[in-house]
């Protein structure tokens, strides 16, 4: 069927992330690395009173179907992984704080 199908991460094109890649990973067919990445510590995070109503927005509520895990995991993950060769063994997330959960 010769389909193209793609999450929206566009800070995947961002030209200094790529530069960072290439550093992290070596330029395509150059051997300059910084060599085997063993950990990345990456975080996200925004400002939601600016747009959403505390409590009462699905932003802030997981039984609406929101919370952090649906609106801002996907984007540290997203950015660690720019930064593997291939998949990640694991994945663990931080402590998350109790007054939004």
């Amino acid at each position: 069927r010769n389909l193209f199908i793609m999450e929206g991460m566009w800070t995947r094109f961002f030209p200094a992330v790529q530069k960072a890649r290439n550093i992290a990973l070596g330029a395509e067919g150059e051997d300059d690395s910084l060599g085997d990445i063993a950990k990345v510590y990456s975080d996200f995070n925004f400002f939601a009173p600016d747009h959403e109503e505390y409590p009462t927005s699905f932003v802030y509520n997981r039984k609406l179907g929101g919370g952090a895990g649906l609106l801002v995991a996907p984007y540290p993950l997203a950015a660690a992984t720019m930064f593997f060769r291939s998949e990640p063994d694991s994945a663990k997330v931080g402590k998350l704080s109790s007054c939004f959960i």
